[in-house]
């Protein structure tokens, strides 16, 4: 079945606008403020310490809220919940853009990590909830789609209006697009219904939102304070002590924020696992690929970065046929043919030397990435949805969690071995061309390893026998979440 075949399919594009809109302006506020820190440093008056937060600030909001936010949505039902995290970013981009000082802007993006995390949680469970089981993986491609190309056009968008317009204009593009998407939402999402009963679990909350943020922060000021600092193995340690709290609350507790039975189901551990080695692969290798081509193969900016729209551009294309052969073939074959696909692109990325044929090698290695990354994350995020349909939201965002701390993972560990082969007396601009290379095959191999893995996870992955896959994958009560 497609769109056109069903009655409805006008109320469908219209719920996969909204959901694509909310997931695209979510990512979008991921990358667009990274290449415009400078300008606002400079603005402000302050140094790199205190401006990283803008970023970091953001991701942790929404990375470390996304458990909550899908059993809220459970909970509460979809529709409220997810149009009142559009609204909040859109009001919360708007207050970015007056902000009169870098205190008020990280409480800013804060707030608009919150709704951003909204979003991300509820986007994909509102896909599986509201569009008929025949076509969501393909609308879930759309959706990651989205999320790549948001991504992507980040940098591109937020250097052009901090040249020509102003910086504050990277934050006040999501207005018009957040308003238009609410007015929008409240058109085409149906009233639903909770389809979890039971109070929210606001001390296992707490915990994992602790943990999350604690393991997020030591990751990503590792490099910067030093892995051995007090600070990082602090971080580090209370983390692991909220996490254990959390595991010991939620096995307690008559009605958790988590119901760890789900994760007796490998249909539902796997794909989390997989998504989790093949981000952290695909964002690793994003960090070091710039210094690589432009440092080690001469390449000036203008054209590394021509190179990594391939990459952008072949996930957006190879998303929505990863969620058709998910609807079709069911999971395993989507997602053996992603995992396969970035494996061979890290092996040409090691094989990589300064030979006539770079260019062609890199670009081809570069697109199979992009398609590894855009089949995979449609049928993954499909599968683990549908193992629980009265647990959608939590479901999913478990999958985003899985796939934010992959990303975090991915780059802190590219960064700290690609900077170990290459650190040295001299700063890493005046770093020979050879070392610099020699880091970056270094950084590869650990994507090999990760990228093997996950091929070796997707092997495991089942597929229904009989009958229409992506409707048998779906559970008909909820005692099937808890089956192995």
């Amino acid at each position: 079945m497609t769109i056109e075949d069903h009655p409805k399919k006008d109320s469908f594009r219209l719920i996969l606008l909204v959901v694509c809109a909310s997931i695209f302006m979510a990512n979008l506020d991921t990358t667009i403020v990274n290449i415009s820190l400078p300008t606002i440093s400079r603005y402000f008056d302050v140094g790199t310490g205190e401006i990283s937060w803008i970023s970091l600030s953001y991701f942790l909001a929404v990375t470390s809220l996304l458990l909550a936010f899908g059993r809220l949505g459970d909970l509460l039902g979809f529709r409220k919940l997810f149009l009142s995290g559009i609204s909040i970013f859109a009001v919360s981009s708007f207050l970015c853009a007056l902000a009169p000082g870098i205190s008020e802007m990280v409480l800013f993006r804060i707030l608009q990590g919150i709704g951003g995390g909204i979003m991300v949680a509820l986007g994909p469970a509102i896909i599986s909830a509201f569009l008929p089981q025949a076509i969501r993986g393909k609308a879930l491609g759309y959706v990651m789609a989205s999320a790549a190309i948001g991504i992507a056009i980040g940098p591109v968008i937020g250097g052009f209006l901090t040249a020509y317009i102003g910086w504050r204009w990277i934050f006040l593009v999501n207005v018009p697009l957040g308003i238009a998407a609410t007015l929008i939402g409240y058109k085409a999402l149906p009233g639903d219904q909770p389809t979890a009963r039971g109070n929210f679990d606001l001390l296992g909350a707490a915990l994992i939102f602790s943990s999350l943020a604690m393991i997020i922060y030591g990751l990503n000021q590792g490099k910067e304070l030093g892995w051995g600092s007090s600070a990082i193995l602090g971080s580090f340690s209370l983390g692991v002590l909220c996490a254990v709290g959390f595991i010991i609350r939620e096995k307690r507790y008559s009605e958790p924020l988590v119901d760890l039975n789900l994760f007796n189901n490998l249909n539902f551990v796997l794909p989390n696992l997989g998504a989790l080695l093949m981000l952290l692969a695909f964002a690793g290798a994003l960090f070091a690929l710039p210094f690589y081509m432009e440092l080690g193969l001469g390449f000036s900016t203008a054209v590394a970065s021509l190179f990594l729209t391939i990459t952008s551009l072949a996930a957006a294309v190879s998303a929505p046929i990863g969620g058709a052969i998910f609807d079709r073939r069911g999971p395993r074959l989507a997602c053996l043919t992603a995992s396969a696909s970035t494996l061979l692109a890290f092996l040409l990325f090691f094989l990589l030397d300064a030979g006539g044929l770079q260019k062609i090698v890199l670009a081809f290695a570069l697109a199979l990435m992009g398609i590894g990354y855009g089949m995979y994350a449609p049928p993954a995020l499909s599968t683990v949805v549908s193992q629980c349909p009265n647990k959608r939201g939590l479901a999913s965002s478990i999958m985003m969690t899985s796939r934010d701390m992959g990303v975090i993972a991915g780059i802190a560990l590219f960064e700290t071995i690609f900077s170990a082969a290459t650190q040295g007396p001299a700063s890493i601009h005046q770093t020979s061309a050879q070392t610099i290379a020699l880091g970056f095959h270094h950084a590869v191999a650990l994507g090999i390893a990760a990228t093997l893995m996950a091929l070796i996870i997707s092997s495991m992955i089942k597929d229904k026998a009989s009958g229409s896959v992506s409707a048998s994958l779906e559970p008909n009560d909820a005692d099937q979440c808890r089956r192995t």
